[in-house]
């Protein structure tokens, strides 16, 4: 039998801790993630308008913002509706002043379709928080023709033509589109990208691969599909 080391005995038994404990210290946790979110909100959005006053290039030492961080100021892209009308991308925020797009890859994609079937259930809870939006690079009449076969009940828009997702991240140098979400926020006629994340198998942006997790083989070799056998 192993004998318990001294460091052990020592450590307060957990048994005596009281409930009122655990969540005094829980609180202050969550205190202390807040502050620290909002001290990095305000240290990124400092380095942006540092970077655009002195063009990025006259402070020593300070890196050139790249967006990838937040408060990287944004043009107001052009996007298309599925009727292909011409709008902006200010136009997806509506009443709210914080924007979620969701960087869909298009129909050829049946992981993004996985992705993008998981909102239809969501979609008012985000909705009624801030924008919310999913961006394909499809032309607006394929898009409008998926989306309606899907059942997809959020607004649907295309950047086909547009330098929207390459800007972004989300489309590489031969035009082959990424897939994740990209948020946003508007102040005072200004367009930020706060943050950007990528989408794929075993992310917590798609419910089903955390489920698949639980079983005994896990995901063991599953893909989706656009349609199954019953």
């Amino acid at each position: 039998m192993k004998k318990t080391s001294a460091a052990l005995k020592k450590t307060p038994a957990n048994r005596n801790r009281r409930p009122e404990d655990y969540q005094k210290e829980y609180e202050t946790l969550i205190e202390q993630m807040d502050n620290l979110r909002g001290r990095l909100v305000q240290i990124n959005r400092e380095w942006a308008n540092a970077n655009l006053e002195h063009k990025s290039n006259v402070l020593p030492g300070v890196p050139r913002h790249d967006g990838t961080h937040g408060w990287h100021e944004v043009e107001d892209f052009p996007l298309y509706t599925t009727g292909g009308k011409k709008i902006r991308l200010s136009d997806l925020f509506g009443k709210h002043d914080e924007l979620i797009v969701i960087q869909n890859m298009g129909r050829s994609c049946p992981y993004c379709t996985l992705w993008a079937d998981g909102f239809n259930g969501v979609w008012e809870h985000l909705e009624n928080r801030a924008g919310f939006a999913l961006v394909s690079p499809d032309r607006p009449l394929d898009l409008k023709k998926f989306a309606s076969g899907r059942g997809w009940k959020f607004k649907t828009y295309s950047s086909h033509s547009s330098e929207f997702k390459k800007y972004l991240g989300f489309q590489d140098s031969k035009g082959s589109p990424k897939p994740g979400v990209s948020t946003f926020y508007r102040e005072k006629g200004r367009i930020y990208n706060i943050a950007n994340d990528t989408f794929g198998p075993g992310d917590l942006y798609c419910n089903v691969w955390p489920l698949l997790d639980l079983l005994k083989k896990g995901a063991n070799g599953w893909s989706p599909k656009y349609k199954y056998k019953k």
